[in-house]
């Protein structure tokens, strides 16, 4: 007997049945009432059918379950099961040629008018040629020169694809030719290119704007990589606030966010669940989406006083002669327990709102370099940066975050503000080679003449990890514990100019990295 699992419940169509009515005709004719509307014409005009369309909105429901009753009564086969009369048959006759451009595309439509088409210029020298006889039959004519066949065994020549890499590289390459004629002697002998025309040339040195012909040019910046600037990732955070982080100073912008630092801390309530997607993640990348970073808690730390910003620039640029004077730290280091350093105090807290994985090939900073006056000398620029003069730097962007301030950790004696530290010190150190690698990760995969100098860092890093893994097998040697390398975790280096910071509040105190680049929202995306 078969189970009740077994049993198979056909599901059909909406039916409507037609029924026969052998009434007669009623015996008296229709009753019509003669009403004067004046005339159809009224109902033809378009200013009736505008308002008719206002007046009276469509009167269709949208019902997912519902729809057209269909007949199914006299399809063959239809109630015995045999659905073959309704569904499209699997090999479906050839269109006729007749209705096949019924069945065109908009696209093959549009495509369809520009396939035969040749220029005006084209046209007009066929026409004049064609009817040279009758414009001119008086006038002389040259002995026609017999044309040169051209030969069936020649081919044609084949289409270029433009998204071909080899084509792309020959478009690029001519860009740097046309834009620095200088360099051409001194391209590798591998590099190909495509022949600059006069009209690309004067392109370059007369720019045009596109569709407006009054638009003249201000000023030129060439665009170029910024191989001076790293950091630890090897690429660039963008930081967008939903409002401004600090409130205006003195009716004007508080530029100690031009120095401000990011102390950053897991989000407890939003770590649980992340660390469950990321496993989902990793086990299971196919059928799972990438959870991305894990999300912090950004504590944003600036100095006490507005007056300092300029002091600290010079005290925190490396290249600076002034970096060390006594008495330009007069008064701006302050002493600790155990910290000697400029303080930053807590000043906001931002949970991560969104924090997302950006792809560096795409999304790039653009910053904009003129030279600088003879009185602004808090960050002098690079020879490299005053050699090229005007330009514009891009920086790649690997992670993106959107804050929003949080009022619920405001209050520094909030049991949720227990783990973010109320006062940092910061103070420059000399970075470690792994952190001198990774700020010149970015130069040394581009710049060919810096691959000598990156190769003795690669090599300082690997002398650096052997001496540090030395170390700690003569620490665990002297502690008798055993060689294993579990729990062992590595910290996060420095983001600028090896900056250190130490964390100070009512209950513990503990050395963290400066984990901030200029986190002011000036980077846009390009």
């Amino acid at each position: 007997m078969a189970s009740g699992a077994d049993r198979g419940f056909k599901q059909d169509l909406v039916v409507s049945i037609r029924y026969r009515n052998d009434l007669p005709p009623p015996p008296m004719p229709p009753k019509l009432l003669d009403i004067d509307t004046g005339g159809i014409q009224q109902y033809l005009t378009t200013s009736y059918a505008s308002s008719l369309a206002r007046r009276e909105m469509p009167n269709i429901d949208t019902d997912a379950e519902g729809g057209m009753a269909i007949d199914m009564v006299g399809v063959p086969g239809y109630f015995l099961g045999d659905e073959s009369a309704i569904t499209a048959p699997l090999h479906p006759p050839p269109v006729d040629p007749t209705d096949a451009p019924l069945l065109q595309t908009l696209h093959e439509i549009k495509s369809q008018g520009t396939r035969n088409n040749v220029s005006f210029l084209r046209k007009t020298q066929y026409m004049t040629s064609q009817n040279a006889n009758t414009i001119a039959p008086l006038a002389g004519r040259a002995a026609a020169r017999p044309r040169k066949r051209a030969s069936l065994t020649s081919a044609a020549p084949s289409a270029v694809d433009r998204e071909d890499k080899e084509n792309i590289k020959r478009h690029v390459q001519k860009g740097f030719d046309i834009a620095y004629p200088e360099s051409i002697p001194y391209n590798p002998p591998e590099t190909r290119s495509h022949p600059a025309t006069q009209q690309e040339r004067e392109g370059w040195r007369n720019p045009k704007h596109p569709t407006n012909r009054h638009a003249t040019a201000v000023s030129y910046h060439p665009i170029i990589p910024d191989l001076e600037a790293g950091t630890d990732l090897s690429a660039w955070c963008r930081f967008k606030f939903e409002k401004p982080p600090l409130a205006p100073n003195r009716a004007a912008r508080d530029n100690r966010i031009d120095v401000g630092s990011f102390f950053t801390v897991p989000d407890k309530a939003l770590e649980q669940a992340w660390l469950i997607k990321n496993e989902a993640w990793k086990k299971e990348p196919e059928s799972y989406d990438d959870p991305g970073p894990q999300p912090h808690k950004f504590s944003l730390h600036i100095p006490r006083r507005p007056e300092d910003v300029p002091r600290i620039k010079k005290h925190l640029f490396t290249g600076h002669p002034r970096a060390d004077d006594p008495e330009l730290l007069a008064g701006l280091v302050e002493a600790d327990d155990n910290a000697q350093g400029i303080p930053y105090d807590r000043a906001r807290v931002y949970p991560t709102v969104e924090q997302t994985n950006m792809d560096s090939q795409r999304f790039m900073a653009l910053g904009l370099y003129n030279k600088p006056s003879s009185t602004r000398s808090s960050s002098p620029p690079s020879a490299a940066k005053q050699a090229q003069g005007t330009a514009a730097y891009y920086y790649p962007i690997n992670e993106n975050v959107r804050l929003r301030a949080d009022r619920k950790l405001a209050d520094f004696g909030s049991e949720e503000a227990e783990d973010l530290a109320d006062v940092i010190y910061v103070a420059p150190t000399e970075p470690t080679a792994q952190q001198i690698y990774n700020r010149h990760d970015f130069r040394g995969r581009y710049d060919r003449l810096f691959a000598h100098d990156f190769k003795k860092m690669a090599d300082a890093v690997e002398e650096e990890e052997k001496r540090e893994l030395e170390a700690l097998e003569k620490e665990r040697a002297e502690l008798g514990e055993p060689d294993d390398m579990e729990g062992v975790q590595g910290t996060r280096p420095a983001s600028q100019g090896g900056a250190e910071a130490s964390s100070v509040n009512g209950h513990a105190r503990h050395d963290s990295p400066l984990t901030a680049d200029d986190d002011d929202d000036d980077m846009h995306d390009h």
